[in-house]
């Protein structure tokens, strides 16, 4: 065995040396088999831990190298996952579409069912109408054919019972149904500008009061007889300008048409026994003789009674106006016959329109 010793610190100046050890001191015994021991003991273990080291470092790279791997497998597969996804979104979004599209369509289908119910409807009531216009074309063809017309002069007051002679020869045994007195004249001075009260000579009122208003009541008188066997109508046309001053209409057709509008009045209450004509005041009086009352639901004696229509046609777009519109004419003298300027008719053969005289 060896023996070792401990070295003692440098003494100082009031120290003593240390005295040598003496036999009865008892030094530390180291056991140097002991120590070899423990030391080849530790050296294994430190090379143990050495080699566990580098094997955890070769396992950690080796780790290092499968997830490197794995990361090279689930790459793709997140890749997938993820254009899974959005397929999957796109999809729901397609399918939303499609469920948008499908109720768009549902309700397609139903307003094609509704038109095609509308549009078998419409057929049939087209069937109908060209039925009716066929009976239309054929009555209008019949009466084309038996149509007879002639002319007079409604100025010359002495030939109108004439034209009455006429008018019975014509019909026979024929009933009259209504009488339309439409004529008019509406004089111009010869420039065609519009004759004012001061204007022109009193023949030319005397002219236009026959034509516009005797002729009117002439008619009426005569034919009242045949319409109250048939129940039939007296109608005037009468103008605008019957009820204020007009820019182109002369004081004498203006004053005339008045007298016109007053005469249908008049005449709707002297006729009204007769069954002729109707207005307002005379309509239920009518009814009563006839024991119609209960034709005052329709609404045509309701507008009369409630005063929402005139008593004669005419008056704002008037019938002349009409029959412009619905023959396309661009003059009013192609469709009413009157004593037309030659000023107009010139004009108006400039522009290869013919007035009717």
């Amino acid at each position: 065995m060896s023996r070792f010793g401990f070295l003692a610190r440098k003494p100082g100046p009031a120290e003593k040396p240390n005295e040598p050890a003496t036999a009865n001191e008892n030094p530390l015994e180291l056991d140097e088999e002991l120590f070899s021991a423990l030391g080849a003991q530790l050296g294994g273990e430190n090379e143990a831990l050495r080699n566990m080291l580098l094997d955890a470092n070769n396992k950690i790279n080796e780790l290092d190298t499968i997830k490197a791997a794995v990361g090279k497998l689930v790459d793709p597969v997140s890749k997938a996952l993820r254009d899974f996804e959005a397929e999957k979104t796109e999809k729901v979004g397609l399918q939303t579409v499609l469920n948008n599209t499908r109720t768009a369509y549902g309700k397609l289908r139903n307003e094609v069912g509704d038109l095609e119910k509308k549009l078998a409807a419409a057929d049939g009531q087209n069937k109908t109408l060209r039925q009716d216009l066929a009976a239309a074309q054929s009555l209008l063809a019949t009466l084309e054919a038996s149509k007879t017309d002639f002319t007079i002069d409604l100025a010359a007051s002495d030939g109108l019972a004439a034209a009455v002679e006429e008018l019975h020869r014509i019909l026979g045994d024929a009933p009259l149904h209504a009488l339309i007195n439409n004529a008019g004249y509406s004089p111009k001075s010869e420039d065609g500008k519009r004759l004012g009260c001061l204007d022109g000579d009193l023949g030319i009122w005397q002219k236009t009061f026959a034509i516009n208003l005797m002729a009117p009541v002439f008619f009426s008188r005569a034919c009242a007889p045949l319409l109250r066997e048939t129940g039939g109508s007296i109608v005037n046309i009468t103008s605008i300008a019957g009820h204020r001053v007009h820019p182109f209409a002369g004081s004498a057709y203006s004053t005339s048409k008045a007298a016109l509008t007053a005469l249908t009045r008049e005449l709707a209450a002297d006729l009204a026994h007769m069954g002729i004509r109707v207005n307002a005041e005379t309509l239920r009086r009518q009814l009563e003789i006839t024991g119609q009352l209960d034709f005052l639901k329709w609404p045509y004696h309701q507008a009369i009674v409630k005063g929402e229509v005139p008593l004669s046609i005419g008056g704002g777009i008037g019938q002349s106006r009409t029959y412009m519109l619905l023959l396309k004419k661009a003059h009013l003298g192609e469709v009413s016959v009157t004593v037309w300027p030659q000023i107009l008719k010139d004009m108006c053969r400039e522009k290869n329109i013919h007035v009717l005289e």
